[in-house]
């Protein structure tokens, strides 16, 4: 997984998009192969949670090909399990 320079930083919460390219790809409901997805996450620094408010899901890897999904949702951040890719990232985002 990768991610972009922030694309917002304002108080506590800082905005990044992520790129994850999938091991093996997924299969949406319309039976065609997702290799990669594109993330808006958004990590607020002060209480260590995160939410993604866009998603895009892409045919080829590194965000290229058909985009096969797109969906964006309201901003709700969730604490984040101890150890997992996400509590990584806010570790990197957050460091003073």
């Amino acid at each position: 997984m990768s991610y972009d320079d922030a694309l917002s930083k304002e108080g506590s919460r800082v905005t990044v998009w992520r790129l994850t390219n999938f091991a093996k790809p997924l299969t949406n409901l319309e039976g065609k192969e997702i290799s990669s997805e594109k993330a808006r996450t958004t990590v607020d620094c002060a209480s260590s949670k995160l939410a993604n408010s866009q998603v895009m899901r892409f045919a080829g890897k590194d965000a290229s090909g058909e985009m096969l999904n797109s969906y964006e949702t309201p901003l709700r951040l969730t604490t984040v399990a101890a150890g997992s890719t996400e509590a990584e990232l806010i570790q990197k985002l957050c460091a003073p």
